[in-house]
């Protein structure tokens, strides 16, 4: 506990000497990463720093709603130099997309995360896989700058990030310190319900037809052990929903009784889908996305495949097969 104490102090440290700081969000950003990011944007702005936030995919509408979701930069000079960037709730360079020349140029690399399978290279990491999400560690992070760093807005945005990958404090990784930190945030003045609305339950009408439509064509294997449904180009084209609309559908397959490992394709190009994956213990989603270069959490995984939509479920269908729990 003492090193994990003085890699924090440290990285604060670091943080309090940059002058010009880059925060990076990983592809296809979830709650986690963007509130995560906005949250240190937020705090390192009160006391002077110069911060930009960047992703290489756009934010989706539902995290919009967020306090300084508008800073995420659009016009990116990949020529820029920081004296610190922070790569936030990812691991791995691939993570990074086009951000890793960024985050690679920097003169200190360092790395906030809470995935299992980290590797990526930094001067100064702060990687803890048994904890809920990168927001907690954002928390534990600004507890080392001045008090008023953590105003309503940076509690408002630590809060998102926590509820998003904590499954509203339901998965295994929320622990006591978890809630201590959530008790905090209430202190802070957050509206915690409106907040869980925003990102967990409001849903538009386009969103609503769309998750009915694929639902509605989930198929189920190895004894209804596995649950998989496609998200298909022509899913989005016919409801008007926006390919973040796709979010919540997988736990949704998770939530069948029999379902050990829940599987969603998303046509995001032609024969080229991103993969979602959510599993029950003793079964292992990050073990089935493994097997295709993808990662992630032991229970919320991910990757992405090629090829004709049979063939792909076919593969998938199979990896997912190899990891359910002999009876």
């Amino acid at each position: 506990m003492q090193k994990e104490k003085k890699d924090l102090d440290q990285i604060a440290a670091v943080l309090s000497e940059a002058k010009k700081i880059a925060l990076i969000c990983h592809v296809t950003p979830d709650g986690d990463t963007v509130g995560s990011a906005l949250a240190l944007y937020a705090a390192l702005k009160k006391i002077g720093k110069a911060v930009d936030v960047f992703s290489s995919d756009p934010i989706g509408e539902k995290l919009k709603y967020l306090p300084f979701s508008d800073k995420f930069n659009i016009n990116v000079n990949h020529s820029a130099i920081y004296d610190a960037a922070v790569a936030v709730d990812c691991g791995t360079k691939g993570r990074l997309g086009d951000m890793f020349g960024i985050f690679n140029s920097a003169a200190v690399k360092i790395c906030l995360d809470h995935h299992k399978d980290n590797n990526l290279i930094c001067d100064y990491s702060y990687v803890d896989p048994q904890i809920s999400s990168t927001a907690e560690i954002v928390f534990l992070l600004l507890k080392r700058f001045p008090d008023k760093c953590l105003d309503k807005n940076v509690a408002a945005l630590i809060y998102a990030g926590i509820i998003s990958d904590s499954g509203l404090f339901s998965y295994s990784s929320t622990t006591a310190q978890t809630h201590n930190i959530a008790a905090e945030l209430y202190n802070a003045g957050i509206d915690a319900s409106d907040i869980a609305y925003n990102i967990y339950k409001k849903k538009s009408k386009p969103a609503f037809l769309l998750a009915n439509k694929v639902l509605g064509r989930t198929r189920f294997f190895f004894d209804d052990r596995v649950g998989l449904a496609v998200f298909f180009l022509d899913d989005f084209a016919e409801t008007g929903a926006g390919q973040d609309a796709t979010e919540g559908v997988v736990n949704a397959i998770q939530s069948v009784t029999s379902v050990l490992i829940a599987v969603t394709l998303t046509e995001i190009e032609h024969n080229k889908f991103r993969v979602s994956i959510r599993s029950k213990e003793p079964a292992e989603a990050s073990a089935v996305a493994a097997e295709f270069g993808g990662g992630g959490h032991r229970l919320a995984a991910g990757c992405r495949l090629s090829g004709p939509v049979e063939e792909v479920i076919e593969r998938i269908v199979k990896a997912a097969g190899d990891f359910l729990p002999t009876e």
